[in-house]
C-alpha cells in the first residue's frame, strides 16, 4: 500500500512539475493588472549599461520599462525587447510564446538581482558572447507584469546613421526598399523553414540586413516591389548590423522605387526559379538536337534570389546542340502598356542566345511554328549579368509565347544563364 501511495504522490509531483516548467504559454493575458506596484527601487536602462557591464548583478534593484517587439508571429525566438526612453534592452528567456504574457505595450518591472548584463541583453549568465536565457521556472521571479498601456512610439532613423543606434531599440525607416532582383522572392523559405538575410536599401545605395526566420508566420509572404517604411528592432547579431520586423503590418513599401519604377503594376509573367524547377508555371523545357536540356543552377547565386536557368553544350568536349525554353501562352489584349524584361550572362565562344516570339506555336512542335526575333540586350560575356527590356505592344491583339534558344556546335558552344523573367502592365 504505501508503495502504491509514494508512486502516486511521484506521480502528481511529477506532474505539477512539468505544468510548471511548461515553456510554450498559447492563452494571452488579459487583465493587463499592474503587479508591480509597491516595487520602489527601480533605476533605468542608461544606469544598468553605465554600472553592470559585462557582470552578473547583485544589487536590489528593477528596471521598468516598455514592451517594444515580442515573437507575437515568431520572427523573434525567445527573446522580447523593452525601452524606457533612456534605453533598450533585450530580454533572454527559455520560453515561446511570450507575447501571450508580455505582450507589445505592456510595462515589465525586472528584478535584476542574480541576472546578468550583456551586450545590450540581459539573462541567466554568460555563455560566450552571449546571455543565458532565463529559465522558463525562474521567470516569474525575474519578470514582473505592470500594467498595458498604447505601444512606443519608434525612433525615426536613417540607414546612414543607423549605426550610432542603440541595440535593442525599436526604430522606423523611410524611404527604403528591398534591393533590386528580389521580384517574387519570398521573407523566408516556408517549405524548408530556412531563414534568409533579405537586403533593403535607400536611394542612397546604403543597405542593411533584415532578418526573416523560416518560422516566422510571414516566412512565405512576398517582398513587397516598392519603396516606403520599415519599423524593426535593430538588433546587430555580433558585428553585423541586421533589423527584426515584428511582423508583416511594420512593411508599407507600396511607393515609386528609388530608380523611378512602378511597384504596382500588373505583373503578368514572374519566372524566377527559386523553385528549383524550369517548367513549373507552364514553361517547357524542349531539345530538338542533341541531349542537352535547360535546368537550374545557384552557383554564384542568380539575380533574384539563389537559382537562375543555365544551359550549355559542354561535357568533355562540345556536341551539336538545340535546346529551347518556352514560356506557357500569354495574352495582353486586356493590358496596357506591357514590358517584357529578363536578365542574362554567358561564357565561353559560341552562338549567342536566341530570344524569339511567335504567335502560330501549337504549344509543342517548336520547329512548326514560325519565330520572330525579340533582339534582346544580351551580356558581353564573362558571366556579367545584363537586362533586357522590351515593349510588347505590337503583341497585344492575340496569344503569343516567348521562347529562349539555345544552340552548339560539335566545336563550340557557350554557357547561357538567364533569371528574373517577367511581362509587366500598367
Amino acid at each position: 500500500m504505501k508503495k502504491i501511495q509514494f508512486a502516486l504522490i511521484a506521480f502528481f509531483g511529477l506532474a505539477f512539475l512539468n505544468a510548471c516548467i511548461k515553456d510554450d504559454f498559447d492563452a494571452p493575458d488579459t487583465t493587463c493588472l499592474d503587479q508591480g506596484t509597491n516595487i520602489t527601487n527601480i533605476i533605468s536602462i542608461a544606469d544598468v549599461k553605465q554600472n553592470y557591464n559585462d557582470q552578473f548583478i547583485e544589487d536590489d534593484v528593477y528596471i521598468k520599462a516598455q514592451v517594444t517587439a515580442s515573437d507575437r508571429t515568431g520572427n523573434i525566438y525567445k527573446t522580447f525587447y523593452v525601452s524606457d526612453g533612456t534605453g533598450a534592452l533585450g530580454i533572454s528567456v527559455d520560453a515561446t510564446n511570450m507575447y501571450t504574457l508580455y505582450p507589445e505595450g505592456r510595462f515589465v518591472y525586472i528584478k535584476l538581482k542574480g541576472l546578468y548584463y550583456l551586450n545590450n541583453s540581459i539573462g541567466y549568465g554568460k555563455d560566450g558572447s552571449f546571455t543565458v536565457r532565463i529559465p522558463v521556472i525562474f521567470m516569474e521571479d525575474y519578470i514582473i507584469r505592470g500594467a498595458c498601456e498604447t505601444p512606443m512610439e519608434p525612433l525615426a532613423v536613417d540607414l546612414q546613421s543607423i549605426s550610432g543606434v542603440e541595440p535593442g531599440t525599436l526604430i522606423k525607416l523611410s524611404g527604403v526598399e528591398f534591393e533590386d532582383g528580389l521580384d517574387g522572392i519570398t521573407y523566408a523559405n516556408a517549405v524548408t523553414q530556412q531563414s534568409e538575410n533579405r537586403y533593403i536599401q535607400d536611394c542612397n545605395n546604403n543597405s542593411i540586413i533584415v532578418r526573416n526566420s523560416g518560422y516566422a508566420d510571414f516566412a512565405g509572404e512576398l517582398l513587397p516591389a516598392g519603396n516606403g517604411t520599415l519599423i524593426g528592432v535593430y538588433a546587430p547579431y555580433g558585428n553585423t548590423p541586421q533589423i527584426l520586423i515584428r511582423d508583416t503590418s511594420d512593411v508599407d513599401m507600396k511607393g515609386i522605387r528609388c530608380d523611378g519604377s512602378n511597384p504596382n503594376q500588373n505583373i503578368i509573367l514572374n519566372k524566377n526559379f527559386e523553385d528549383g524547377s524550369v517548367t513549373s508555371g507552364g514553361w517547357q523545357s524542349i531539345t530538338t538536337v542533341g541531349n542537352f536540356n535547360w535546368s537550374t543552377n545557384g552557383q554564384g547565386n542568380g539575380q533574384q534570389g539563389a537559382l537562375y536557368a543555365q544551359i550549355s553544350n559542354y561535357s568533355s568536349g562540345n556536341s551539336a546542340s538545340e535546346a529551347w525554353l518556352v514560356s506557357p501562352v500569354i495574352d495582353l489584349s486586356a493590358e496596357t502598356n506591357p514590358v517584357f524584361s529578363f536578365m542574362n550572362a554567358y561564357n565561353y565562344s559560341g552562338d549567342p542566345l536566341q530570344v524569339l516570339i511567335s504567335t502560330d506555336f501549337d504549344g509543342q512542335d517548336v520547329e512548326a511554328a514560325t519565330w520572330s526575333s525579340l533582339n534582346p540586350t544580351l551580356s558581353s560575356g564573362g558571366w556579367d549579368w545584363v537586362t533586357s527590356t522590351t515593349d510588347l505592344s505590337l503583341y497585344q491583339t492575340g496569344p503569343f509565347y516567348i521562347a529562349f534558344k539555345y544552340t552548339g556546335t560539335s566545336s563550340s558552344g557557350s554557357t547561357w544563364e538567364v533569371d528574373a523573367i517577367k511581362i509587366v502592365a500598367d
